[in-house]
């Protein structure tokens, strides 16, 4: 199930987020995202366990992804793919995101749900290049 998140969930995030990045913490300041109208957050549960979740902050007609992050043991049952479609059902004319190019798996789910490279950043993580991804929705 996907919802909105809230202030109950943030320990879980941050422990998902390490999980990621062990400077997770440093890079997302989840505490002041809560009363900020730009940024949202959706976490996806199975069984009452949050097992992944996507940061997005809305800008004008446009929502940027910034993470998101589905635990080891829930991948390959869609929740990426889901937690995405959650995001492009919002009133919004276009999604734009960034992926680091060796990630794979990350790239394909991207390319299989019609994103395209926009443009790319040399050497922008720890000198792989990211791509920039966008898919118009409206």
């Amino acid at each position: 199930m996907i919802r909105s998140w809230t202030e109950d969930d943030l320990d879980t995030i941050y422990k998902l987020g390490t999980l990621y990045d062990e400077k997770f913490r440093n890079h997302y300041v989840l505490e002041d995202y809560i009363n900020n109208d730009i940024y949202e957050v959706n976490v996806f549960e199975i069984d009452n366990t949050l097992v992944g979740f996507i940061i997005s902050t809305k800008i004008i007609d446009t929502i940027e992804i910034l993470l998101i992050y589905v635990k080891d043991s829930y991948r390959h049952q869609q929740i990426g793919t889901k937690l995405l479609e959650s995001i492009e059902l919002k009133d919004y004319t276009k999604i734009i995101l960034e992926v680091s190019r060796d990630n794979i798996p990350a790239k394909s789910l991207y390319d299989k749900m019609g994103y395209h490279i926009i443009s790319e950043r040399k050497k922008y993580y720890n000198g792989v290049d990211a791509l920039v991804m966008e898919k118009v929705i409206k």
